[in-house]
């Protein structure tokens, strides 16, 4: 959950980073499967700072990656 109360959540099927609104409402994503930056394999872990940047952990490719959510 993060600042603005939308729920962030990682997928390896779909799309690789996901928000919602509160009631379930598909809101934005970011990222696309590749080895690029920006790019996922495995995202496996999500967290959003107070600024509402989400920072991802990808395993396959060992890094953290940051993006930044526009309120």
């Amino acid at each position: 959950l993060g600042p603005d109360g939308r729920v962030y959540v990682s997928d390896r099927g779909k799309i690789p980073l996901a928000s919602f609104a509160a009631d379930g409402t598909f809101f934005s994503a970011v990222g696309a499967f590749g080895k690029e930056s920006g790019q996922f394999q495995q995202p496996t872990g999500i967290d959003v700072g107070p600024d509402n940047t989400i920072y991802a952990v990808d395993k396959i490719l060992n890094r953290v990656h940051m993006f930044q959510v526009k309120k």
